[in-house]
């Protein structure tokens, strides 16, 4: 089983029985060390801050962008927060940066 976005469970687990395939998506320093444990040719980790974080500095986390493999679980979201997409485009085009200046896949 392939699975191109998903996240640890409350555990810390993967999710899925049979997965041999996929990237975990961490947004913070603690689900970015969990998701490494995982970490594997086949199981990739992605990093990146969720419209719902704008408000937080991105050189924070540089280290964890710098150390993924995928910048991921960024974008703009009009479901799962009550931000407007205008305070939520900063934080997005930011993180879109350090994708092209780290030559990493968004």
């Amino acid at each position: 089983m392939h699975d191109a976005h998903f996240h640890l469970d409350a555990t810390g687990q993967l999710p899925h029985f049979g997965l041999t395939r996929g990237m975990i998506n961490a947004h913070n320093e603690e689900s970015y060390l969990r998701a490494c444990k995982y970490r594997s040719k086949t199981m990739l980790v992605s990093f990146g801050l969720h419209p719902w974080y704008q408000y937080e500095s991105v050189q924070n986390y540089m280290q964890f962008f710098q150390a993924c493999d995928v910048i991921g679980e960024i974008g703009m979201d009009c479901v799962w927060t009550q931000r407007s997409l205008e305070e939520q485009r900063t934080l997005f085009i930011k993180q879109l940066q350090i994708a092209q200046q780290l030559s990493k896949p968004v």
